[in-house]
């Protein structure tokens, strides 16, 4: 019983000097639990913008669009060929952040996604698939990520676009950043304008 006795003695006055340390040592001094948070300084829903309205309602529907693009086969970011024009294609939008693309160029449709990145501004990404058309069963060739960014004007009825073309073999993932491409493109929509119900 003495022994217990001793022993507990012991350890309150070791409880009582660590204490007195723990209380000089300001590096230990135990801080407040924060109850309060600071709101996110980036708004990441396509419906919000700064002027209070639908964002991704303004851009939402069908924008007939022209341009030009380059090869970029070294995939560097330096165009290794003139521009080549295009007539037009069509980049339609939903609100919800659905982004279809209609190239005349190949009959596939392009699907992807769409982000607010701007006041007026939203970043892309989608693939499109390459079928061949030599053989009598059309086989997967090539797949191609197409990211890209929209500049739209005050009114949201014109935009511009910079996009570019990443190519792989069938068999690569195109979203996977450690995949060697096989050609790149460097392409930009001069003008695409708003498709209205009554033209």
């Amino acid at each position: 019983m003495l022994r217990r006795m001793l022993i507990l003695f012991v350890l309150s006055i070791l409880f009582v000097a660590m204490s007195g340390l723990v209380l000089a040592d300001q590096s230990l001094e135990i801080q407040p639990i924060k109850t309060t948070w600071d709101p996110p300084t980036e708004i990441d829903m396509p419906e919000a913008d700064n002027e209070g309205l639908g964002f991704g309602k303004k851009i939402a529907g069908a924008w007939l669009g022209t341009g030009e693009f380059a090869f970029d086969w070294e995939c560097d970011g330096m165009p290794s060929t003139g521009p080549i024009p295009f007539a037009y294609d069509s980049q339609s939008f939903t609100a919800s952040g659905l982004y279809i693309v209609t190239n005349p160029s190949d009959p596939n449709l392009a699907h992807g996604t769409w982000k607010k990145t701007g006041r007026r501004e939203i970043t892309t990404n989608n693939i499109v698939y390459f079928n061949s058309a030599e053989t009598e069963m059309p086989e997967l060739e090539f797949v191609m990520r197409i990211p890209g960014v929209f500049t739209f004007d005050e009114g949201f009825t014109t935009a511009t676009s910079t996009f570019h073309g990443i190519g792989y073999f069938a068999a690569q993932d195109p979203l996977d950043p450690t995949e060697v491409p096989l050609w790149c493109t460097i392409g930009q929509h001069t003008v695409l304008r708003k498709v209205s119900v009554t033209p």
